[in-house]
């Protein structure tokens, strides 16, 4: 009998463009009915991570409202700071600024708060799931999602630094849902009971061992020479470090990751995207072809777990809840 997998699937559902700017298109919002119906297609109830702009938004708001009271998806929280309320209009915003935890403490909770109150006055239900902009979590951020009573986070990508663009380092963090404490974000144990939820997006390799592989990676990437010998290897296709992001990702590389998590036991995917990638011409997709490969490839990693492991879709939450209490 296939051993059991869960397979969520979470969409950053934001404004078109990453810059910096209080006044962000949404253009890609108004295709969420048709990405919403190609889920369901597919069995996925999907997590909307939606930022101000998209809840706001006149149309984009009230779908996202009644797909979470159908029971078809769940809305979660995914801030933004730059055009997250309260803003301060005398200072100008700088790339280190777009990072959440570089904020001071209050900050971070008054946007919280602005986006908490949106999502519930749209929709009607408080969200419990966030998501950082920019994948910055830090400890004060954790501090206000507990606050303002969450209890998921799915900000952390195991194996994944982004301290080249100011913000935290996950180079270590556990890669399977995980109690965590906000002042413990990102480390490689878990207490047996934090305070919130860690449902990680997944990042694999192509080849089972993931464990070794990882250990081998943070030896690697902290000696002289050694990110340029580790960007080899991935060249090379002897092995890949794999985000699961069929925005990124080949399908032949989406699939071998996903059979080697498999093989490894491993207890849910996570895959994720962006919604302008709905777009052609938005940061990953150039063309329609680009557009029409994200799916295609969201299909190589369903068809291979389907293939090997008795496959359960759910939410981020759904999974948290369905996992926490083995973690």
């Amino acid at each position: 009998m296939s051993r059991p997998i869960w397979v969520t699937v979470s969409i950053d559902t934001e404004e078109d463009d990453w810059e910096a700017s209080l006044t962000p298109k949404t253009k890609n919002l108004a295709l969420l009915p048709a990405v919403g119906e190609k889920l369901r297609a597919r069995g996925i109830r999907c997590t909307w991570f939606a930022t101000q702009c998209a809840i706001e938004d006149s149309a984009a708001g009230p779908w996202l409202a009644a797909e979470w009271r159908a029971g078809r998806g769940e809305v979660g929280a995914h801030l933004h700071p730059w055009n997250t309320r309260p803003f301060d209009r005398s200072t100008p915003i700088v790339p280190r600024d777009t990072m959440l935890p570089n904020l001071p403490e209050p900050v971070q909770h008054a946007k919280l708060l602005t986006l908490t109150e949106s999502i519930e006055h749209v929709t009607g239900r408080r969200p419990t799931t966030f998501r950082a902009g920019r994948w910055g979590l830090g400890s004060g951020t954790a501090r206000a999602c507990l606050s303002l009573g969450y209890r998921v986070d799915s900000s952390v990508m195991p194996g994944i630094s982004w301290e080249g663009v100011h913000g935290p380092s996950y180079i270590r963090a556990h890669a399977d849902v995980h109690h965590f404490v906000p002042d413990a974000i990102g480390a490689p144990t878990s207490p047996a009971d934090g305070t919130l939820l860690e449902v990680p997006v997944s990042v694999g390799f192509t080849r089972p061992g993931s464990r070794i592989w990882r250990a081998l990676q943070r030896r690697v990437v902290a000696v002289p020479g050694g990110p340029q010998a580790s960007g080899l290897v991935h060249r090379t296709g002897l092995l890949r470090k794999v985000q699961f992001s069929p925005e990124l990702v080949p399908a032949r590389d989406l699939a071998a990751a996903t059979r080697a998590q498999v093989a490894e036991g491993a207890r849910f995917i996570h895959v994720y995207w962006h919604s302008p990638s709905h777009v052609k011409g938005s940061h990953f997709m150039a063309t329609d072809h680009d557009v029409d490969e994200l799916w295609r490839r969201l299909d190589a990693i369903l068809d291979t777990a389907h293939r090997l492991a008795d496959v359960r879709y759910g939410t981020v939450a759904d999974v948290a809840e369905a996992l926490a209490s083995t973690s």
